[in-house]
């Protein structure tokens, strides 16, 4: 939708006609008292206040600077902002920011909210302290961001409106070591404080073991590299320290030499222990789910048990857009995440989440001429005509749009922006679980041709081979294109092949369906990229047969340890795997 001036919201973004004055953004999720502290002058008649609401990292949807707002200042690059106001929200998650006469449209990255809950271990051992207990904690970032955790009978604490991704000082009142812990997601337990009476401690977290690894993006059935850090928290050294690596939620395995470190007091980056993580692909039932990883650290005769906490998603949404001209904008996710762009056609692979929250989804025009663009979730973009920009091909009655919805094409102008909320039901995946217990290795919501009544939206390939010969040497009419393989299995079918060629075979099929054909050559070179390629569906690397003949006595298969299509005689026996559409 067109966001304008005067325009009023209720719990989601509705989706607007056009019309709207361009660029023209107001006010709408926070209430007046907010806004009137939001601009509120400090004391000294100069300095601003921010509410903590909006602490955190923001990305500029316009050049994709970084951003960092704390209680009273706003930096960009590591200088401060000194005559910035954040003086309009077009929603929790995106923010105008007028700089003198300019404005910039901020998109949260890394923003308060978050909560992380953690325990305390070793209390008995202070003495007569005060009871109840609290853990101070303060952001080693912005110093504004503290505050004191109460600490339950049981030890257990929580600390609230954390800013994911920003370092924690963390320090039990009436001790003196203090712990550094980075929290990713919204929930996560960052395991066990504990107050010694020696003079080492030790306090473990978990690091990507590369700069381009999101730890918001971590999937099931994905093999992941982190590095664990030890950090001595104590005020001696530690020459000898055992560590063991465990865990009943994920498969981890030690990619370290050996299992002994020497730590330093404050020492962590030279202590990391390389680990390898998987977590199950039939893990995690809902979007989400978090996964411990337990370790125990022995120097003499002090043992401590720490753990770390892993998010992983379920599956990913691809959120498909193309566009005349370059535009930018930005995905966000339900949990605050965001995902910039800037280009005339982006697949934006983000982690899938149905049961609560919407994406948004924001365009925003850079360029002196008018640019069509169109985007789908999980499907293919709409056609870049003006008749399909005219009509918009999205609801005005204000309904957020949905994963199933037909691909939308629009229009915007430099300084236009358009924001869209879309919330994921139903449909599949690739990877998902099929209707007939197979997998699902293709998926285009707007549907594509398959010689049916219908059109298809998915493919689904069953779940284990078979093989057998192609047929007889005599020519068949079939083609190679996706959505030609019923067509041609039914052309095979009333040929001259013998009954118990491949393309019979799938016709006769009973396996909780009966609509299953032999796929066409592009249709099995997807299912090589989608699935082989990636380790799913239990295929082996050896030659599979397609649909599609070749001459009349050689027709077109794939090596699927190669991924290279080539052909083969018809009276050659090969594997072949069933597919359907639906």
């Amino acid at each position: 939708m067109k966001i304008c001036a005067g325009c009023c919201f209720a719990a989601v973004l509705a989706v607007l006609a056009s019309g709207c004055p361009s660029g023209s953004i107001s006010a709408f999720l926070m209430g007046a008292d907010e806004l009137e502290i939001y601009n509120s002058q400090g004391n000294d008649g100069s300095a601003r206040i921010y509410p903590q609401a909006y602490w955190g990292e923001w990305l500029r949807i316009d050049n994709g600077d970084k951003w960092y707002v704390s209680r009273s200042s706003v930096t960009a690059g590591g200088a401060e902002k000194t005559n910035v106001m954040l003086d309009a929200a077009l929603s929790d998650y995106i923010l105008k920011a007028t700089e003198g006469s300019t404005d910039y449209y901020l998109s949260a990255s890394r923003r308060a909210g978050a909560s992380f809950t953690g325990t305390a271990a070793g209390l008995e051992n202070m003495g007569g302290a005060s009871s109840p207990r609290y853990l101070h904690y303060v952001n080693t970032k912005n110093s504004e961001d503290k505050g004191d955790a109460e600490i339950s009978p049981e030890g257990a604490f929580t600390i609230a409106s954390a800013i994911p991704g920003d370092t924690y000082a963390l320090t039990i009142v009436d001790d003196s070591h203090t712990a550094h812990v980075t929290p990713y997601a919204d929930g996560e337990d960052i395991g066990t404080i504990t107050y010694v009476t020696g003079n080492v401690n030790f306090k473990t977290t978990i690091t990507p073991d590369s700069s381009d690894q999101d730890m918001n993006e971590l999937y099931a059935g994905e093999e992941n590299d982190f590095y664990l850090l030890v950090e001595n928290t104590g005020t001696e050294p530690c020459s000898a320290v055992l560590y063991e690596v465990t865990s009943s939620d994920v498969s981890v395995t030690s990619l370290a030499a050996d299992n002994m470190l020497a730590i330093a007091p404050g020492q962590t980056g030279a202590v990391a222990v390389r680990i390898r993580v998987t977590c199950a692909a039939d893990a995690i039932q809902q979007d989400s789910g978090f996964k411990k990883i337990n370790i125990t650290l022995t120097a003499g005769t002090e043992t401590w048990h720490d753990s770390v906490s892993l998010k992983f998603h379920k599956k990913y949404a691809n959120f498909n857009i193309v566009s005349e001209k370059d535009v930018c904008g930005a995905l966000i996710t339900p949990a605050g995440r965001t995902y910039r762009f800037e280009t005339t056609q982006k697949t934006i692979q983000a982690p899938w989440r149905e049961s609560q929250g919407e994406y948004y989804l924001v365009f925003f025009g850079i360029k002196d001429e008018d640019t069509k663009y169109s985007f789908a979730v999980d499907g293919t973009p709409g056609p870049l005509t003006e008749a399909a920009a005219a009509a918009r091909s999205v609801s005005v009655s204000g309904s957020v749009l949905t994963r199933d919805a037909p691909p939308t094409v629009s229009s915007l102008s430099k300084g236009d922006i358009d924001c869209y909320s879309i919330k994921i039901t139903g449909g599949y995946q690739v990877g998902d679980t099929g209707p007939a217990g197979g997998l699902v290795f293709y998926v285009d919501t707007a549907g594509f041709p398959s010689g049916a009544e219908t059109p298809f939206h998915y493919l689904e390939a069953a779940p284990s081979d078979l093989s057998a010969v192609w047929g007889a040497d005599e020519a068949v009419e079939t083609d190679t294109a996706l959505g030609t393989g019923q067509a041609n299995t039914d052309a095979i079918t009333a040929s001259s092949a013998p009954a118990g060629a491949a393309a019979k075979v799938c016709d006769q099929l009973v396996n909780s369906m009966d609509d299953w054909f032999l796929p066409s050559r592009d249709e099995l070179n997807l299912l090589y990229t989608n699935l082989k390629s990636k380790s799913k569906g239990g295929f082996s690397n050896v030659e599979y047969w397609s649909s599609s003949q070749s001459t009349e006595s050689q027709s077109w298969a794939i090596d699927f340890k190669t991924g290279i299509a080539g052909t083969g005689s018809k009276d050659k026996a090969k594997s072949f795997r069933p597919i359907r559409g639906f």
